[in-house]
């Protein structure tokens, strides 16, 4: 995982949200499992997650309520990315081949649509008490 100096004060819980990420990948059907964490694989900046973190340091830092936050921004954007690549047709992302390329669009548009629904199971999760 690539960081930025920029996020030195939260890489430590930028570990975690990779940790986790990589739990919400997994599906009762391996295919599915492999499908869904080709991209996390391939690694990233975690951009959102790290805006999610480092926006919480202006009030009061709760890692345990803003994980599963961080962790669903991140999910979405996989998401995202893989569906795009259906829907482009890409061959490559972050130098690797796609999920589209790999299994092709059948296998891509379950294995986005699943980790959409992984990233809604936990923001369903979260509990504001305000």
């Amino acid at each position: 995982m690539q960081q930025l100096m920029l996020f030195k004060e939260i890489h430590s819980d930028l570990k975690l949200v990779e940790k986790e990420i990589s739990k919400y990948v997994v599906a009762s059907e391996p295919l599915l499992t492999k499908a869904s964490g080709h991209l996390l694989k391939a690694g990233g900046k975690r951009i959102r997650p790290a805006f999610a973190l480092l926006a919480g340091k202006f009030h009061n830092y709760d890692l345990e309520k803003l994980l599963p936050l961080a962790v669903a921004l991140e999910i979405i954007h996989m998401a995202s990315l893989v569906h795009d690549d259906v829907v482009d047709a890409s061959v490559t992302r972050r130098g690797r081949p796609t999920v589209k390329a790999k299994w092709g669009n059948r296998v891509s548009m379950h294995a986005g649509d699943y980790l959409f629904a992984q990233s809604l199971l936990l923001i369903s999760q979260y509990e504001d008490k305000r």
